[in-house]
């Protein structure tokens, strides 16, 4: 507290993004608490990135759930639009969208009874994981949902997976990257910022 001068001053440097002479004294103020490295400072330190994308089909009972919802939005929507117009309902199709990727997600993520149903990403994950650990690698997992992070951590604990967690609530989060990065027991980290 009290670092960056009292808070009706900082509001002000913090507003005035426009003003050089602001992002200059915010600045100041801020570098002794960043640490900032590009990618090109650090690149020789890091491996190659692998990224894949693997499909997966939805099971019928998931697919199910997922074509309902699908159409109950499509025909809610569509009568939305039609009665309000583009502009009013833009909000119900942000929340349609997202629950279509929850559906597609997991079906837990709809409805906590069903966290323990199974789902094409979850099960795919799994077996990647599986996969990977067994070759002695080790893992990122990124989900905006930590809800469904939960689900994983579940199988995870009950397959006996040593893992770290990190989400916006976490505390000492250098503690769980440190433990990541050097503990060969902690092959999975699980990630929702």
């Amino acid at each position: 507290p009290g670092m960056l001068g009292r808070s009706s001053l900082f509001r002000i440097y913090a507003a005035d993004s426009q003003n050089p002479e602001s992002r200059h004294l915010l600045g100041k103020g801020l570098k002794p608490f960043i640490l900032r490295r590009t990618k090109q400072q650090v690149a020789n330190d890091l491996p190659d990135k692998v990224e894949q994308t693997v499909h997966c089909r939805m099971g019928k009972t998931q697919q199910k759930l997922y074509d309902e919802m699908r159409m109950h939005y499509r025909d809610s929507l569509l009568g939305m639009v039609r009665d309000q117009g583009v502009a009013k309902s833009q909000m119900h199709v942000l929340e349609a969208l997202l629950r279509l990727r929850q559906a597609a997600c997991h079906p837990g993520l709809l409805d906590p009874e069903r966290y323990d149903e199974s789902s094409a990403k979850l099960d795919t994950l799994l077996s990647q994981l599986d996969e990977i650990i067994d070759e002695g690698h080790k893992a990122l997992v990124f989900s905006q949902f930590t809800s469904l992070l939960a689900i994983v951590r579940k199988h995870l604990d009950k397959r006996g997976v040593v893992y770290e967690y990190l989400d916006g609530q976490t505390r000492s989060r250098k503690k769980h990257v440190d433990r990541f990065q050097n503990d060969p027991e902690c092959p999975v980290f699980l990630i929702s910022l």
